[in-house]
């Protein structure tokens, strides 16, 4: 679970600090493959002495921004997205999340993956009916943005590839989750800039001559994070119209938001989508293939 920042660690974050100028010193890189410094987001993480053992952060231009005594560390991860992981040295599984300035975002215990800024912590949980591990993303505020269970008491394997992606095998099944997403890159553009992709390639109940569209493609928006956020944005208002029609219709108003199928169950975004179209929590159904479970309950029903 996440720690709160401890009197302890506090001590610590008063130790990264604009390093004083002196005589020049002498820098070993970490995280380099053997091809050098490791500069990415043009700051690189070098381990150096002055007094005692300490990582610093350097910038491209070789000044030292902030450092941390290295004895608190065993390991650093480059910068991604502004931020760079820590593994603390007294635990295989504690991390620490650093921006860019220096700043300490939180720390973590019974981390499974961590990168880009986020965090993942993996629970044991166990009641008198179930028992699973829960995995829960934390973004680089804190905030858990994703929660992922074990389809058995066995633990899953998760892991981080890079690039804001996270990958999670469980029992033959790959889930993936994009930090990184067309989401992000929607914010930042205006909304007449905005890609639009409408779904219906193939028709609809109403209108089955009409087809699939994309509009507003800038060279802003020309990229894989922008089509994909753009399909699953057509998708989820396609969905959104159609209970808009029966609203209209019928006065059904929403009380349960239940979602089924690989194309939501695998897609947390998509999810988090759903949700903002609908202002509703969703809930995943209680049985992964709902089609083959369905039949095999109502195969006891008939006599």
């Amino acid at each position: 679970m996440k720690k709160g920042l401890t009197a302890l660690f506090l001590s610590l974050v008063m130790t990264f600090m604009l390093c004083a100028c002196g005589s020049p010193k002498t820098y070993v890189p970490i995280n380099t493959n053997n091809s050098g410094f490791n500069f990415n987001e043009d700051l690189a993480w070098v381990k150096y002495t002055d007094g005692q053992d300490y990582y610093g952060c350097i910038d491209n231009n070789g000044k030292m921004l902030f450092r941390c005594p290295a004895e608190s560390f065993s390991e650093a991860t480059i910068f991604e997205n502004g931020y760079s992981g820590l593994k603390n040295t007294d635990s295989n599984t504690t991390c620490t999340v650093v921006g860019k300035n220096g700043k300490v975002y939180g720390t973590y215990s019974n981390v499974t993956a961590y990168g880009y800024g986020y965090t993942v912590v993996e629970t044991s949980v166990a009641d008198f009916n179930d028992a699973y591990y829960k995995y829960d993303m934390y973004n680089p505020n804190g905030e858990i943005v994703y929660t992922y269970k074990s389809v058995s008491s066995e633990k899953a394997s998760v892991g981080y590839s890079g690039e804001g992606v996270f990958c999670i095998h469980d029992n033959d099944e790959k889930t993936v989750y994009f930090a990184k997403t067309g989401k992000e890159q929607s914010n930042r553009i205006s909304e007449d800039r905005k890609l639009k992709i409408r779904t219906t390639f193939d028709g609809t109940r109403t209108d089955p001559k009409s087809s699939g569209s994309i509009q507003g493609l800038t060279s802003d928006n020309f990229t894989p994070e922008a089509f994909t956020y753009g399909i699953l944005e057509g998708m989820g208002d396609e969905l959104y119209q159609m209970y808009r029609t029966i609203k209209n219709g019928t006065g059904i108003q929403i009380k349960n938001l239940i979602g089924s199928g690989n194309g939501v169950r695998k897609n947390p975004v998509f999810c988090e989508m759903l949700e903002e179209l609908f202002q509703n929590k969703l809930v995943l159904s209680a049985y992964k293939e709902e089609a083959a479970a369905g039949a095999a309950i109502s195969s006891t029903l008939c006599s």
